[in-house]
């Protein structure tokens, strides 16, 4: 129903997507562009239409970044189980499983001020940081009712060439951890708790 993914950042506009994608109006082609925008994280956008394309539909064919997909005959078990639960802070990290393909659902709290703020203002910048095991770190933006609704974190699927790889089961692109941050003049804006919830998805043939 709202086929440009960026556009579904509300947790109604997320469950419609994800529920058209699980019902027998699903298509049976799907024509696919993979990208974002603001430095989004890419995982983010129509992260439930995308984690059923990789269970759900086999890629006939790639060009020029877009790829085909075709519904598959037999539908596969999406559904993951619960890995780990637990509450972090701001700018503290947490390590992210290094075995399989691993789901996170954040829910970050607004404070009594950033409640008030967010009613006449747009709501302060939220980023994630993702750390590999060398060390090295890329941050993006995510979006709070997004983040809600779960995506996919490990493994990372920052390109086009990323979710073919994962639909697959060939990318090991894993992170090892990630941290929630957002700059100091603007935490106030939130509660200091962020509830994290990770589940292990099933293993892709």
């Amino acid at each position: 129903p709202i086929f440009q993914g960026y556009s579904a950042y509300t947790p109604r506009l997320i469950a419609e997507n994800l529920r058209f994608y699980r019902s027998v109006r699903a298509p049976t082609y799907a024509l696919v562009k993979y990208q974002t925008i603001d430095n989004r994280y890419p995982a983010l956008d129509d992260a439930g239409p995308f984690k059923e394309l990789i269970y759900n539909y086999a890629l006939l064919f790639t060009e020029k970044d877009y790829s085909l997909w075709k519904k598959l005959p037999q539908k596969r078990e999406t559904r993951g189980i619960g890995l780990a639960k637990g509450t972090t802070t701001f700018e503290e990290e947490v390590t992210v499983p290094q075995n399989g393909i691993i789901w996170l659902e954040l829910k970050i709290q607004k404070s009594v001020l950033g409640k008030i703020v967010n009613i006449l203002y747009k709501p302060p910048m939220l980023y994630i940081a993702l750390k590999s095991k060398d060390g090295a770190a890329v941050r993006y933006r995510i979006i709070s009712s997004m983040v809600a609704s779960g995506f996919m974190i490990s493994p990372s699927v920052l390109t086009h060439d990323d979710l073919i790889a994962t639909s697959r089961g060939s990318n090991h692109s894993v992170p090892a951890s990630f941290a929630v941050s957002v700059s100091a003049r603007d935490r106030k804006f939130f509660q200091d708790t962020i509830r994290y919830r990770m589940e292990l998805l099933p293993q892709l043939p």
